[in-house]
């Protein structure tokens, strides 16, 4: 035991106390009602500015989890309830979010949901901006309100020079071959596709105007080209 003196009113008071325990102190046991550490090691430390939770082992994982399925944790900002950023994720068995993960901002609102059910991501009404690139088996415009069958568009490639825009998920698309500067339609592909640029086709219609201001005025030497003479159309012979 040590002793310290206390003074009052002219009297001296000793008290004693057990001494300080070593630095830093280590708690084998320690289980209260709010708190049951039945960990093997170090598995919290609280700093300054930091809070560092799991094991120290390289390349070990931690997990912080609610120990039911039906309930859920949210990450909060702070303090202020609906007006901080938070991110709520949902157990498995939670009654109607179950698995799904949500970001919300200030004034309670979602503006990035996880729907488990559905396997998909909705980003609200908010813009998508990124510097890389987004790579995807094909784009769904669920919110149109023309089509009515089939509302997939695809973006891809054919080849290293012939970039593909589908317009369903039947064998209706365009190309462009870059290295003949053409463009090629495939309706309900089954054959032979309509190529624009050298245009191969048997009948070509039209209800609006066909403007064809766009073409050379000397013939090109190339067979099958349209070129114009002053107000005359010919077509070239190579």
């Amino acid at each position: 035991m040590s002793n310290e003196q206390l003074s009052t009113l002219g009297a001296v008071i000793k008290v004693a106390y057990d001494a300080e325990p070593a630095s830093p102190f280590t708690c084998t046991t320690f289980t209260s009602t709010g708190i049951d550490d039945n960990a093997t090691g170090e598995r919290l430390q609280i700093a300054d500015t930091v809070t560092s939770v799991g094991s120290a082992v390289s390349a070990s994982t931690y997990a912080i989890a609610r120990p039911i399925t039906d309930g859920g944790i949210v990450l909060s900002g702070g303090n202020d309830g609906a007006n901080d950023a938070r991110i709520i994720l949902y157990g498995a068995d939670h009654s109607s979010s179950g698995g799904d993960l949500l970001f919300i901002s200030k004034s309670n609102t979602t503006q990035l949901q996880y729907d488990d059910s559905a396997s998909s991501w909705n980003f609200q009404a908010n813009d998508i901006t990124t510097t890389g690139n987004i790579t995807s088996a094909g784009f769904i415009y669920a919110a149109n309100t023309i089509l009515t069958d089939d509302n997939t568009f695809f973006l891809g490639a054919a080849t290293a020079t012939q970039p593909v825009l589908q317009f369903d998920s039947g064998g209706d698309y365009l190309t462009f071959e870059r290295s003949t500067n053409s463009y090629t339609f495939f309706a309900g592909y089954s054959g032979a596709p309509v190529t624009m640029g050298i245009l191969n086709t048997t009948d070509i219609s039209a209800t609006g105007i066909i403007d064809f201001s766009g073409l050379p005025t000397s013939d090109p030497a190339v067979a099958g080209r349209l070129w114009r003479s002053t107000n005359t159309v010919m077509i070239s012979t190579g």
